[in-house]
């Protein structure tokens, strides 16, 4: 049920950033949506047709190409995005922002997040995608220099009508998509992993797993200087519990050495399952 809500809400915020802002703005962008676009400009037709009819041709591909399996990971989303964009050309209201700046910001940001967040629920966009797994698993070519080689060519053809001046922001905005699609993928699942070389690591772990309700883990060391053999504390918990974390080591040994890095994700007791 989670993963179908991903799925709906990444569709629904990709096809709003292309309706609300991206088109009416005159702003370029690869992937279909930017194919989509293109033949808008020059044959009038709707942009969920393009969409869809492009999408359906794509998922014939793979799954000639590529087999049912991955045909099928990418047919909800294939057909999702049209329909979304067909509704919002039905009822949304039609409305063009005058500073590009507000488009470049929200079309670049619902796009990549909406796109971050199919990601998330483990579902692929289908598109262009398509193709470069195709010669990625025909030919070898790296699908990251497909994509590219791609969205180049797609944003080259819009060139053909859009106005030079949209160029810039149209830049700017792709780069704050691709951050944004990083951002969705890893929202709310960054944790920090602690390393803690101290006089006292039993006491700690106690501590830590009493109070903080954290699993910690002893590491066997080597001290460099004294060359002593002795045992680090390594855990990981969430930003909201570092504070306790500090003040019970403070507490217990102030010369204390902790180094903290952010974990992208955490998957285990604790985290994605439930504490014992």
């Amino acid at each position: 049920m989670k993963r179908a809500a991903l799925i709906v809400a990444g569709n629904f915020l990709l096809a709003a950033a292309a309706f609300l802002f991206i088109e009416p703005s005159g702003l370029l962008c690869g992937g279909t949506t930017g194919i989509a676009l293109f033949v808008k400009s020059m044959f009038h037709v709707p942009l969920a047709v393009t969409v869809l009819i492009f999408n359906i041709l794509m998922l014939g591909l793979a799954f000639v190409f590529l087999g049912p399996r991955l045909a099928g990971s990418a047919i909800v989303s294939s057909l999702l995005y049209p329909f979304c964009l067909q509704i919002l050309t039905l009822f949304a209201p039609s409305y063009v922002f005058s500073d590009p700046w507000i488009n470049v910001l929200f079309g670049g940001g619902l796009m990549g997040f909406g796109i971050g967040t199919v990601l998330r629920a483990g579902a692929s966009s289908g598109g262009i995608d398509i193709p470069a797994l195709i010669l990625n698993a025909k030919v070898g070519v790296s699908v990251s220099a497909v994509l590219y080689s791609m969205d180049m060519i797609i944003l080259a053809l819009q060139l053909v009508y859009a106005q030079p001046t949209r160029l810039p922001y149209s830049i700017v905005m792709v780069l704050l998509s691709s951050t944004m699609v990083n951002v969705a993928m890893t929202i709310g699942k960054n944790q920090i992993q602690a390393t803690i070389i101290s006089n006292c690591p039993q006491i700690l772990v106690e501590r830590i797993q009493k109070e903080l309700k954290r699993g910690a883990t002893y590491l066997q060391i080597v001290t460099g200087y004294r060359l002593e053999k002795t045992q680090a504390v390594f855990c990981t918990i969430s930003a909201r519990e570092l504070s306790g974390l500090k003040n019970i080591v403070r507490e217990e040994d102030p010369e204390a050495f902790m180094t903290f890095v952010t974990a992208k994700e955490v998957q285990g007791r604790g985290f994605t399952l439930k504490k014992e």
